[in-house]
């Protein structure tokens, strides 16, 4: 499935990965928490990010502060889903734009 992949201070980017916990828990670094994004997206970081120490991200629509790598998902009736071409564009500006500058 399609999905947008942002690491702190890198330029979003389009992967491809299968739908699976272990690959989300892998590019995030650990256990996944999903923090609302839009209507049928969401971000997905690593649950103790803060704990952990990782670097600051981009800030959520509602200003809460990511850290570490930072997925956007899409969301189908029951499961995740491939994003659409409008979907990965909306995120990618999103991202780039909220970007924390350190």
């Amino acid at each position: 499935m399609k999905i947008v992949y942002k690491a702190p201070d890198e330029f979003p980017k389009v992967m491809d990965v299968e739908n699976e916990l272990d690959d989300l828990q892998y590019l995030v670094g650990g256990n996944i928490e999903y923090v609302e994004f839009d209507k049928d997206l969401a971000f997905v970081v690593n649950e103790d990010g803060e704990v952990l120490g990782l670097a600051p991200n981009v800030y959520s629509p509602n200003w809460q502060l990511l850290k570490g790598p930072v997925l956007v998902v899409a969301f189908g009736s029951e499961n995740l889903r491939s994003m659409t071409d409008y979907e990965i564009r909306f995120a990618r500006e999103y991202l780039e734009e909220m970007e924390v500058m350190e």
